[in-house]
């Protein structure tokens, strides 16, 4: 998966703010703002330091990607689009 752990160190940034990435039913910040506490405190993020035009690393881009996407094929399943 691009922008994993396996392949993207932790300290390197996406080279987008967060208000810039089309949002997936959700924005970017918004699924940060979901995401737990200890999530957040895992990936050296305060809940309070959220903003929409935050640069973060790209490993935690790569999981709201992983995320949406999954969820679109969860939406496509739902109505019989895929099995």
């Amino acid at each position: 998966m691009p922008y994993s752990d396996d392949n993207t160190a932790a300290q390197m940034l996406a080279n987008i703010a967060s208000i810039e990435i089309p949002p997936i039913d959700l924005t970017y910040l918004q699924w940060l703002q979901q995401q737990s506490d200890d999530w957040l405190a895992a990936r050296g993020l305060e809940r309070h330091a959220l903003h929409e035009r935050q640069f973060l690393p790209r490993v935690i881009l790569g999981e709201y990607y992983r995320d949406r996407f999954l969820y679109l094929v969860e939406r496509a399943r739902d109505v019989g689009f895929c099995d």
